[in-house]
């Protein structure tokens, strides 16, 4: 129960609680306060590279995301104006929803896939799949020292949407659904640890003074 472990350990909360459900709404909160032309932008730019190869501009991707931080944190404040959330974790929120809102882009031009396919896929995937993106989403910033090492557990999120990582023509679509997956699992991550630090604060705020 990864899921649960890593929710546990963000929130010190219940077991069941799924981290993906923070994200959720917060991510979306933060991506309806980003301007049609910014979206736009991001859709650009995922066309862009999706016309050649997407696994080959990872790096630029991650450049132009980047490039929009002012944008992700202007963006978030409408949702959430606590003070000093570590920006890392404020850009985490919303450039997940900036990727998932990409990727989703190019795959229902692709594949007829709409987000909502995108989030049956990840409530479908056995839960071996969804531990695997969501420890390493919670490595990354340290929240865990664990790691996924069998990514051919992730293979459930292309089978159940009818891709095989064998088939070379569906390469970039296959990325493109992993890619997604991540994402979700980083935003999520952010969004539990954003809950964490002001669970935490909330605390302190309310504790007699010594």
């Amino acid at each position: 129960m990864i899921i649960a472990i890593v929710a546990a350990a963000l929130l010190d909360t219940a077991p069941a609680t799924d981290p993906t459900t923070l994200h959720a709404a917060l991510g979306a909160c933060a991506w309806s306060h980003v301007s049609a032309a910014d979206k736009a932008d991001i859709a650009a730019i995922y066309q862009r590279d999706a016309a050649t190869d997407i696994l080959a501009h990872g790096r630029e991707l991650g450049l132009a995301l980047q490039a929009k931080e002012a944008v992700w944190r202007a963006a978030f404040t409408q949702c959430d104006a606590t003070p000093d959330i570590p920006v890392r974790w404020v850009d985490g929120v919303v450039v997940a929803e900036a990727q998932m809102f990409g990727t989703a882009t190019l795959l229902e031009a692709s594949r007829h896939l709409t987000r909502a396919d995108l989030e049956d896929d990840w409530r479908a995937a056995p839960e071996d799949a969804r531990q695997c993106v969501l420890v390493d989403a919670a490595h990354f910033p340290g929240a865990t020292d664990k790691t996924c090492t069998d990514m051919a557990s992730t293979a459930p999120f292309l089978t159940h949407l009818g891709i095989s990582r064998s088939d070379k023509g569906a390469r970039n679509d296959a990325a493109l659904i992993i890619t997604y997956m991540h994402a979700k699992a980083e935003g999520a991550v952010a969004a539990a640890l954003i809950s964490r630090f002001e669970q935490a604060r909330g605390a302190a705020a309310s504790s007699p003074a010594s």
